[in-house]
């Protein structure tokens, strides 16, 4: 896996995204191989946690039918934790991480992004019908689970905030970008955190949508409870605290 460390030294090129993509191994399995192998996987309590935590950050859940999978992707520069995401799934993955060019009208550059999906398992179905629901107009939107309060623990804290959250350029503030759920939704969260944790996050403007931010006092509480979880390469999100 030290291969895909390779993209953190500088922005790959397509030449070298196309390549890349060409060796990365498959479990090989097919039609009643495959059919066999799945029935015997189970989801561990750590990879349930996991996947709570990254759902509600950036992972998404792709639904046909009664298949149901993940799917991981973050930006090139955060291949590491990616590789970690995908070590703690392997069992339900098929294929190793990808990369993919991501093009913008609006810019003259490119992006890259790296990625993985799961095997269609029931298992994600539990998740499916918690993070999702069809709105008025019929689009399949990703919510916040009624009963997330049941659902949040610090491993699933610290992964949401790997996933997605940020230490404020704006003052002394953790945040989770939160800005794809309603206010409502959010306000939801707020309860949570507080009831399982004893964090105050506030629902805080943020241009033209909102997200959470957590009350400076309970800054050191957050950091001791996530900590133990993170990966070394996440304690940059910290060290503006410590100056």
């Amino acid at each position: 896996m030290k291969d895909y460390f390779i993209l953190k030294m500088k922005k790959p090129t397509q030449k070298f995204v196309d390549d890349f993509n060409a060796s990365v191994k498959s479990r090989e399995l097919r039609g009643a191989k495959l059919i066999a192998y799945k029935k015997n996987l189970v989801l561990t309590p750590e990879q349930k946690e996991v996947i709570i935590g990254t759902l509600l950050g950036d992972a998404s859940i792709r639904s046909s039918k009664c298949n149901f999978n993940l799917k991981f992707e973050q930006k090139y520069t955060q291949v590491d934790y990616l590789v970690h995401l995908y070590e703690l799934l392997k069992p339900f993955v098929g294929t190793g991480p990808k990369m993919r060019i991501i093009r913008n009208t609006f810019h003259r550059d490119y992006g890259v992004s790296c990625w993985f999906r799961t095997y269609a398992h029931i298992q994600f179905k539990y998740y499916e019908n918690r993070f999702y629901k069809t709105d008025s107009k019929g689009k399949r939107i990703k919510v916040v689970p009624r009963n997330i309060h049941q659902m949040l623990t610090p491993r699933a804290l610290a992964y949401w905030y790997m996933d997605d959250g940020s230490w404020s350029f704006w003052g002394t503030v953790y945040c989770l970008n939160t800005q794809g759920f309603t206010v409502s939704e959010q306000k939801l969260l707020v309860k949570a955190l507080k009831v399982n944790f004893n964090l105050n996050f506030n629902v805080t403007k943020d241009r033209t949508f909102y997200r959470l931010a957590l009350q400076e006092q309970d800054n050191q509480a957050f950091k001791e409870l996530i900590q133990p979880y993170l990966l070394p390469t996440f304690y940059y999100k910290f060290e503006k605290q410590e100056e």
